[in-house]
């Protein structure tokens, strides 16, 4: 097997997490320090707002200004019918958000569809299926590295709809259509908060993943503050660990994808065929060699930079929105960025 030289592509993952997401603005404000631009965006939830407005030409000063005008008010309020309380399938409205994305310019949305725009995709989770649906500005390719792939790939042009349904957080958020009553959708991170194998099939050879709950498996809850947790308190921690579960399977997928790559490239002709023989059993000369193409085509997959909090963040901080709190993310995700990201090497 030998690893296949291509255009290097720079791809940025952002992660769900709610009113966490202005920690997204201070590591990009790095990432454009350094130089380091994305080819590809990826995003689910808040991270598919943050994604879409880098996507439309947004700069990190012009995203955190977009982030200061940002208060609970201006995302979500209360529903008033009560009365019709046997029919919500939701508890809050958030025509408050739409509202506020639209008038304070967060997206471009010709931008955003022209050949100008990174490759742009946002996830979401289909109501009636629980499948992973991508919306992409443009085609994916089928995965070739041997990485994990999305489910259902969407390609059309990219609407704010497209956006509303990444965040459509269920029970809490409405759901969002994106069309007919069948294309129904809950927030991406219900079932893949940083998908991994869509930055894969979209040809990324570079990978930062922003992640809003820390990634170090110690650490990130200290033993004083173990006791400091109460019942209310609780399902934030277990949400915490659910949004990171995808990803640490995808990754663990990729690491053991590289060891196969690893070892069938020590494998000489006949051992390849007779690998071929013993996966497929009976089949047919020209299945095992479209077998033994396939594994020729696998490509060794780098592992991601990941920038992340050391410490849990505040569970509120997932359903409020402050601007006060916002400037401290802004700083907390760019000083993680400078930890977290000092190996790389641009080209500025």
């Amino acid at each position: 097997m030998k690893e296949q030289q291509l255009e290097p592509k720079r791809a940025l993952i952002l992660s769900g997490g709610g009113g966490r997401g202005a920690y997204h603005c201070g590591v990009y404000e790095y990432l454009e320090t350094i130089g380091w631009r994305p080819d590809i965006l990826v995003g689910t939830s808040i991270g598919a707002i943050n994604a879409a407005a880098i996507a439309s030409g947004r700069t990190a000063t012009q995203l955190k200004e977009l982030w200061l005008k940002l208060d609970t008010g201006r995302v979500q309020r209360l529903r008033t019918d009560i009365l019709d309380f046997d029919r919500w399938t939701y508890l809050l409205d958030t025509s408050p958000w739409r509202r506020s994305l639209l008038e304070d310019g967060w997206f471009d949305f010709d931008y955003i569809n022209s050949d100008r725009s990174p490759t742009l995709a946002i996830v979401a989770t289909d109501v009636w299926t629980g499948d992973i649906t991508v919306f992409c500005n443009r085609p994916l390719e089928k995965s070739r590295s041997g990485g994990p792939h999305s489910k259902k790939v969407r390609c059309e042009p990219i609407s704010l709809n497209h956006i509303m349904a990444s965040c459509s957080i269920p029970i809490l958020y409405p759901w969002t259509s994106t069309g007919s009553e069948e294309a129904t959708y809950w927030d991406g991170a219900v079932v893949s908060n940083t998908p991994l194998g869509t930055a894969l099939r979209a040809g990324a050879t570079e990978i930062v993943v922003v992640l809003l709950s820390p990634w170090e498996e110690k650490g990130a809850i200290s033993p004083e503050s173990r006791t400091s947790f109460k019942l209310w308190t609780l399902p934030g921690l277990a949400l915490d660990w659910v949004l990171l579960a995808s990803f640490r399977a995808d990754l663990k997928l990729c690491e053991a994808l590289n060891m196969f790559a690893a070892a069938y490239e020590l494998l000489d002709r006949e051992q390849r065929q007779k690998l071929a023989e013993r996966l497929l059993g009976t089949a047919t000369a020209e299945e095992q060699n479209a077998l033994l193409e396939r594994l020729e085509s696998y490509n060794f997959v780098q592992p991601p930079t990941i920038i992340a909090p050391r410490q849990l963040l505040p569970v509120e901080q997932i359903v409020t929105y402050d601007p006060t709190v916002h400037r401290q993310l802004f700083k907390q995700g760019f000083a993680d960025a400078v930890r977290d990201m000092r190996h790389m090497v641009t080209s500025e």
